[in-house]
């Protein structure tokens, strides 16, 4: 259906492909977006360095901006922690806000032992803003 007669329509056990979405703006995106119902899958596909539209304007480059790889890094007490982070493993974060919770991978690990003390420094990478994994397990 035209993008015009999406208004107010939930698309229920449906397999969607947006084609030529670059030169969708968006508003026209998030629109069509928040039409995917139950059991429904959505395959978007464009480029946007085709887009016939202004680059401020174009819906599909500012969602490939925000499909980026997310990273983080930072230092880990494993005494506390109890367990030994590996590097080229899965681990959950969780806390850090809807964005930001999921799983990550972890790029790198480096370790730093002194006497009674145990702490490594890590690098976490993920591809895009928001997890695929609704919740991390405990």
């Amino acid at each position: 259906a035209p993008i015009g007669f999406m208004r107010g329509r939930t698309l229920n056990n449906a397999f969607i492909v947006i084609d030529e979405a670059q030169n969708c703006t968006y508003t026209q995106l998030k629109m069509l977006l928040t039409r995917l119902g139950w059991h429904s899958t959505m395959v978007i596909t464009g480029d946007p360095a085709q887009s016939d539209l202004l680059p401020e304007f174009s819906g599909l480059a500012k969602a490939a901006e925000w499909a980026e790889v997310v990273s983080g890094s930072g230092e880990l007490d494993v005494l506390r922690y109890g367990r030994i982070l590996k590097a080229r493993q899965l681990v959950g974060v969780r806390g850090a806000g809807l964005a930001y919770d999921g799983l990550y991978y972890v790029k790198s690990v480096t370790h730093k032992i002194k006497r009674g003390e145990y702490k490594q420094s890590f690098e976490l990478s993920r591809n895009g803003l928001i997890s695929t994994v609704p919740q991390v397990p405990v």
